[in-house]
């Protein structure tokens, strides 16, 4: 205080509360729609837990939504970045379909189609927007089509370390029920050789 003067002081204190991912983050969950995702190296094979990816590697990201009814308008799909990666296509340089294209290796020219490239392909109308930010990439929806959707994009690995993937996240803004959510996973980053 200055100059003598006496009288209350007032503070005010913000806060967030997180709770740590645990063995609940594990196990996915929803009643309505299930969620999935799986990390791939560029020819489509899965890395397995804790596998060892080496710096500035792609990593192909797979999440694959399921839903038996018609989902709530409005829908989101958000899948958080583990720390040590970037989503590449993040100045939206292109559209869905050239990302995803040059993501399984195929160009406007080829008349076949990677088989595992199907349900993605099949599912690219229903995305009304993408965003790509430095903490997740998130995908939104008017509506979400029936049965199995695919959404996939591309990650590198930019810092070395192990770095942990908090769940995907599925939620319709005017339908509180409609929530899905996926599994924590975990990465290693090693210099290359």
């Amino acid at each position: 205080m200055q100059g003598g003067d006496e009288g209350p002081v007032f503070f005010a204190i913000d806060g967030t509360w997180a709770v740590p991912l645990g063995e609940a983050d594990t196990i996915a969950r929803g009643r309505r729609a299930a969620l999935h995702r799986v990390y791939e190296t560029p020819d489509g094979r899965a890395l397995e837990e804790g596998a060892e990816i080496p710096l500035g590697s792609l990593v192909r990201v797979r999440l694959f939504v399921y839903t038996e009814e018609s989902s709530p308008e409005v829908v989101a799909l958000r899948d958080p970045l583990p720390s040590g990666f970037e989503a590449l296509d993040a100045d939206h340089d292109t559209t869905p379909q050239a990302a995803l294209s040059a993501l399984m290796g195929t160009g406007p020219d080829d008349d076949a189609v990677d088989a595992r490239a199907h349900h993605a392909m099949r599912s690219l109308g229903s995305i009304a927007h993408r965003s790509f930010r430095a903490e997740a990439t998130s995908f939104y929806f008017d509506r979400l089509p029936v049965g199995l959707a695919e959404y996939t994009y591309a990650i590198r690995a930019t810092t070395v370390g192990e770095f942990t993937a908090p769940p995907s996240q599925l939620d319709a803004l005017y339908d509180p029920d409609f929530v899905a959510r996926g599994t924590v996973s975990r990465l290693v980053v090693v210099e290359r050789e």
